[in-house]
């Protein structure tokens, strides 16, 4: 049914639009996954968000209990829509959800047992966590974490932006994971169902085009 339902929205948009969607599901991975902790200021998440979508990145994990996470639409330039984000009021009940999935926690810290950032294996999944922009990680962060990871730098200036430091990080990740032997792809149900999710969002009328299709079936 779903497969049938697909191929009849495919009839309302471009060819273009098919293959994109297609090319861009088979490069979506979730063998990495980024988690912002209460970031506050609307700019940094919207970049952040941002980057994520354009290396590929499909979950973004919010941790939002004491400041209420917002987006600038002229920075995020839409990049929420085609990501999936999910929202947690606290760090442990994240971090519980991502282990249960299998990700190892690896936040990103000045921690005297951090690693760098191209020394960090890829043999399993990672959950890449960013604090907040004034005090960095949290207690509760720095305490459950499985892992740290720091981005050498050598000028005066210890510390970049969060949403840079998203950036570089998602840079180097998923570089040397496309280019390993790692099966990082989402399975073939998963593109199925991303690609249903993007037709409905490309569909101004995706609603009524569906009950139409349920009245033939």
């Amino acid at each position: 049914m779903k497969q049938q339902l697909i191929t009849y929205l495919q009839q309302f948009v471009t060819a273009e639009k098919q293959q994109k969607i297609a090319t861009i599901a088979a490069h979506r991975t979730r063998h990495v996954t980024v988690v912002l902790e209460e970031l506050y200021l609307s700019h940094n998440a919207s970049a952040a968000l941002r980057s994520a979508e354009c290396f590929g990145i499909q979950d973004v994990h919010i941790i939002d209990n004491k400041h209420s996470f917002s987006l600038s639409p002229s920075i995020a330039k839409g990049a929420a829509q085609w990501l999936s984000v999910r929202k947690y009021a606290g760090t442990q009940a994240c971090f519980s959800a991502l282990k249960s999935a299998g990700y190892t926690i690896v936040g990103t810290s000045l921690h005297p047992t951090a690693s760098t950032l191209h020394e960090l294996p890829l043999n399993s999944k990672i959950a890449l966590v960013f604090g907040t922009e004034q005090h960095g990680l949290s207690d509760d962060a720095l305490k459950y974490a499985d892992a740290f990871v720091t981005v050498p730098m050598v000028g005066f200036t210890q510390s970049f932006n969060v949403s840079v430091a998203v950036g570089i990080c998602l840079y180097d990740l998923t570089a040397r994971l496309r280019t390993s032997s790692i099966v990082w792809q989402l399975s073939a149900q998963e593109q199925q169902e991303l690609a249903l999710v993007w037709l409905r969002k490309s569909l101004v009328r995706h609603a009524q085009l569906e009950r139409h299709f349920l009245k033939q079936e």
